[in-house]
Order: C-alpha cells, then structure tokens, then sequence
C-alpha cells in the first residue's frame, strides 16, 4: 500500500505528469494481510501471471478501487 500512496497519492504528484507512472512488481511472491487502495489512475504491472504473484491471507479482496479525490489520510471508495 505504501508504494501506491506514495507514487499516486502524494500531493506533490497527484494529477499532473509526475503522477503518471508505472508501479512495477518484480517476479516473486507478495503476500498481504489486508486490502490495497488503489486510485483510478494507478498503472501497476507484475513481471508475468507465472512470475508475480499476490497471494492474500486476509479477509478482504486484494485489490479496490478509490477514486481521485483520496489522499494518503482519506480513501474514499468508487
């Protein structure tokens, strides 16, 4: 979740170029505990359906969607 606030949730960066960047997942296995918010804009790509994998031992989805107007202190869902 840190990486996603800090690369399309900053302030600094958020809705101009700077936030139109590609979060990269290397090969390897992530695993989470809990949901990551992740904003409309957000490209994140993994290295492959065989070489990135997320498995989550949580009880929520791994994955939803807020919108724009969310900031690192305030997620506010679709």
């Amino acid at each position: 979740q840190r990486a996603v606030d800090q690369l399309f949730l900053n302030d600094a960066t958020k809705a101009n170029e700077s936030s139109k960047v590609v979060l990269y997942l290397e090969p390897g296995i992530y695993s989470i505990t809990s949901t990551i918010h992740i904003p409309p804009q957000a490209n994140i790509v993994g290295a492959g359906p065989d070489k990135t994998i997320i498995r989550n031992s949580g009880a929520g989805p791994i994955f939803d969607t807020v919108t724009s107007s969310s900031t690192l202190l305030q997620l506010i869902k679709v």
